[in-house]
């Protein structure tokens, strides 16, 4: 039962016998503002899988050349880089999605490993479903418009050849820490 304004004291009573739950109005907004937040993650879900095909379909070479792919051998000394590590990217929010759906709050977003710190944007924590969503919204977004100006460049410079198959690039969905295969 929803009661807006609380309830009184034989409520509780006879919900305890009656196996109801009592809950507030503000708690049930809450709650059903989680679920649908929750619900949202398939669509990132799959967001991401097509992404990790994208990025898949190129060549390492093309993937080096247009700054897709972080090389570790030319990583120097504290040098700056102009790359977008997308699959790394991918990987984080892929793990930010698995511990949404497992409610596992507070969790970090960055990597303490993460040479490029401004390619991951938001907050460096989330608390609540509703901020992990739109953490998921602003990074998938981002990795999407950078992928697509991306392939434009490629097209324009003649380097748009993407192959089918490979390592990588079949279709498939991650849910509660599992792929499922398109």
């Amino acid at each position: 039962m929803i009661a807006e304004n609380g309830y009184q004291s034989g409520a509780f009573e006879a919900a305890e016998n009656a196996n109801v739950e009592l809950v507030s109005f503000t708690d049930f907004k809450r709650r059903v503002g989680e679920e649908v937040a929750i619900s949202r993650l398939t669509g990132y879900i799959a967001r991401l899988a097509v992404l990790r095909h994208r990025y898949w379909q190129h060549s390492k070479a093309v993937r080096k050349d247009y700054d897709l792919r972080l090389d570790p051998y030319s990583m120097g000394g504290g040098s700056v880089y102009e790359h977008y590590p997308i699959r790394s990217i991918i990987a984080i929010a892929e793990g930010v999605i698995d511990r949404i759906q497992l409610r596992l709050f507070p969790l970090k977003t960055h990597a303490t490993s993460l040479s490029w710190p401004d390619a991951v944007a938001g907050t460096d924590v989330i608390h609540t479903v509703a901020e992990g969503v739109d953490w998921l919204d602003e990074n998938v977004s981002e990795m999407e418009k950078r992928m697509d100006k991306t392939e434009q460049k490629m097209a324009a410079n003649g380097d748009f050849k993407p192959k089918p198959g490979g390592h990588g690039s079949e279709s498939s969905l991650r849910i509660n820490g599992e792929n499922r295969h398109l």
